[in-house]
């Protein structure tokens, strides 16, 4: 009888436990393949992302760059004095209506930097943005200093605990 009811514990112990591990191994299983699924839905954006640019011909870059000089000029700016960076890639945009070929054109000098993001097909610029520069880290007279080790000098700490 004793024998009989020990039996019938350890076949429940055993039974219960074998459930567990049968679970858990669902679990992992399915935490391995939703993972496996977002690494692929992963590797496809990025190659569908890529594929959607495409390389400018040197035609298409002269004259995005001719069309943003000349709406730089329009607006007062000397042309000469900027620095030309056109994007390497050109986006196609599909509308209702219209395929657009959007590529971006930069134009920088020390003072300000415009960007054009011009339609290639149509000509038409569809954004224009101007940005002042008024320095950077690196032109800060302050911090250009051979004890720029020490930025607490400037404000009466030498950076080391005492005071100057």
């Amino acid at each position: 009888m004793k024998n009989r009811k020990r039996e019938e514990k350890q076949q429940l112990i055993g039974a219960s436990s074998n459930k567990g591990q049968r679970i858990l191994k669902a679990v992992a299983i399915a935490v391995i393949v939703v993972f496996a699924l977002v690494i692929i839905g992963g590797m496809m954006k990025v190659y569908y992302l890529k594929a959607s640019f495409i390389k400018p011909t040197q035609a298409q870059i002269d004259y995005a760059t001719k069309i943003a000089t000349a709406k730089l000029q329009s607006a007062g700016g000397n042309a000469s004095a900027f620095q030309v960076h056109v994007g390497r890639g050109m986006r196609k945009i599909h509308d209702d209506e219209t395929a657009r070929t959007l590529i971006q054109v930069a134009l920088n000098n020390n003072v300000t930097s415009h960007a054009y993001l011009i339609d290639v097909n149509t000509g038409e610029v569809l954004l224009h943005s101007e940005t002042d520069i008024y320095g950077t880290w690196t032109n800060n007279k302050m911090h250009n200093r051979h004890d720029s080790r020490y930025p607490f000098r400037y404000l009466g700490l030498s950076g080391r605990g005492d005071a100057k």
